[in-house]
């Protein structure tokens, strides 16, 4: 069938906003909808919605050379600080500086709410995304949780943000996982190296081989089950299948570990458990596990802020005082 053509024209919205006309047959000269946009006095003039500017805040001109950077610039409106529900406060982000103002406060937008600033720098995460050039042109994410001010980005650790009445206390929070995948050590689930790379071990320890254990009967003294598998099956190290519990044997009222005990046991291609280290979920130190696999980093206590077996914990935070403005 033939092939329909014909021409369209393209006009310049300058009689302003028409939502109501049918998108088919729109009249000319208008515009179906607006972005960051507002119509003038004059209905022929159409013009960017006002927002904050450089020029508006003179007191914080000095922080960053805007022209010479390419730097993140933004706001957020805090509502409720510290819990208050007339408080609310604007939060300006200038590259890695935080500024506070109060809403009640805006005729005079030179004169911030406190004397201090905050560096986001002090939170810089020990990821290869955590440096200063990276955090200076990213706007940062805000959240208000019960008063308090969230702020995350890849490049820092989580800061949660707190208002007293009287001070404002940044406080760096730590967000732990337990390491339930491991590291990819390039060796089949089930099979049984012949040599033994720091991967590899850090696997058997965040799966149970960590702790020593005894191998005679009537003996206190405790001994590396890795390097006794090793001696046992000439040259041959555990897999990632073996669980090492399951190679305690009771022999003369001791319970000792047993090598050969343990390869008897079948485990075919299903891994063992793992997760018995607790990390730095932005930045894993497994050369420390290495150095001391007795220690889980696991903290003791039951709630949300200090871990008690959870997959993800949160606590550790450390407080980083803010700035005082020059």
């Amino acid at each position: 069938m033939p092939r329909a053509r014909g021409d369209k024209e393209y006009v310049l919205p300058v009689k302003g906003l028409n939502a109501e006309a049918n998108l088919l047959h729109f009249p000319q000269e208008y515009s179906p909808d607006l972005l960051n946009m507002e119509i003038d006095y004059n209905p022929q003039m159409v013009r960017p919605r006002k927002g904050m500017s450089r020029s508006s805040l003179p007191r914080l001109a000095d922080t960053r050379n805007t022209s010479d950077h390419l730097v993140a610039i933004q706001s957020f409106l805090w509502e409720g600080v510290g819990g208050d529900p007339a408080l609310d406060w604007i939060v300006v982000q200038i590259s890695e500086w935080l500024y506070f103002f109060d809403t009640d406060q805006l005729s005079d937008p030179t004169v911030a709410v406190h004397t201090e600033r905050y560096d986001l720098t002090d939170a810089l995460s020990g990821t290869v995304k955590g440096t200063a050039a990276l955090l200076e042109p990213t706007r940062v994410v805000f959240a208000n949780v019960k008063g308090n001010l969230l702020v995350t980005s890849e490049q820092i650790d989580p800061v949660i943000i707190q208002y007293d009445g009287t001070n404002v206390a940044p406080v760096v929070l730590g967000l732990k996982i337990r390491d339930t995948i491991g590291i990819e050590d390039g060796l089949e689930v089930d099979e049984h190296p012949s040599t033994l790379t720091d991967d590899h071990k850090y696997n058997l320890y965040n799966q149970g081989w960590y702790k020593q254990r005894r191998l005679t009967a009537g003996s206190k003294t405790e001994s590396d089950p890795i390097a006794e598998y090793q001696t046992q099956w000439t040259s041959e190290y555990p897999s990632n299948s073996d669980i090492v519990w399951l190679g305690m044997v009771e022999s003369s009222g001791d319970l000792i570990f047993d090598a050969e005990w343990l390869r008897d046991q079948t485990f075919g291609s299903t891994p063992a458990g793992r997760g018995h280290y607790v990390v730095d979920a932005f930045n894993i130190d497994r050369a420390t596990i290495l150095a001391t696999p007795s220690g889980s980093g696991m903290t003791s206590g039951g709630s949300s802020s200090s871990g008690g077996g959870g997959g993800i914990v949160v606590g550790g935070g450390t407080t980083t005082p803010p700035v005082t403005l020059p």
